[in-house]
């Protein structure tokens, strides 16, 4: 499901990961089925794992952010999605996050920036369960959410309640999330990410 939701929440979840061990970058799969297939001696990664395989392949790899052609226009992957939650981070010193939230399938990450302020990532990758999270702190945060209709969904993927088009550059519009008695109220949805930005640090 190279191009489906899934991979978004799990790119975000990799890339953030690997940060935390300190990967200062990762290179990801991107590029043109033909160019791919010629490189790999004739091979396509992905091609025998669907039934709509040539359509995918017709709009780029089975793994690449940005799908498309110069003829047809190019348009941003949900996997796309994900890297742009994971940038959120980027430049940050990766710090430690205690989030135990078993059984269900969710990870948190979190970064001071150079200007002193905190961002954390939490993703839920779990499909029914939906996590009640109060982070201790007296500080507001500005809120960007990463979702979709489901982890099979190709289409209708938003980040910051705007999708990445060709038209148009791309425009976040943040919710806000006030501080109330020394926490925050977050209410994260099943199948679905969050980043938040804290003024100041946590």
């Amino acid at each position: 499901m190279s191009n489906a939701f899934c991979s978004a929440l799990w790119a975000a979840d990799y890339l953030l990961r690997l940060a935390s061990f300190g990967c200062a970058g990762v290179n990801l799969h991107g590029g043109g089925a033909g160019v791919i297939r010629g490189s790999l001696g004739d091979h396509l990664p992905g091609e025998q794992l669907t039934p709509d395989a040539a359509a995918i392949a017709a709009e780029g790899s089975f793994y690449t952010p940005i799908a498309g052609s110069r003829e047809k226009g190019f348009s941003a992957r949900p996997i796309f999605y994900g890297m742009k939650l994971a940038g959120t981070l980027a430049g940050g010193k990766m710090r430690p996050v205690t989030f135990d939230q078993a059984p269900t399938n969710a990870s948190a990450w979190a970064a001071e920036m150079s200007d002193g302020q905190t961002r954390l990532v939490l993703i839920n990758k779990d499909p029914r369960q939906k996590l009640q999270i109060t982070p201790a702190t007296s500080r507001d945060a500005k809120v960007w959410r990463l979702q979709a209709p489901s982890l099979t969904a190709t289409t209708g993927v938003t980040l910051a309640n705007a999708q990445f088009t060709p038209a148009k550059p791309w425009q976040p519009s943040e919710d806000q999330l006030p501080a109330k008695d020394g926490q925050l109220q977050l209410e994260l949805n099943p199948t679905s990410a969050t980043a938040l930005f804290f003024r100041g640090s946590i």
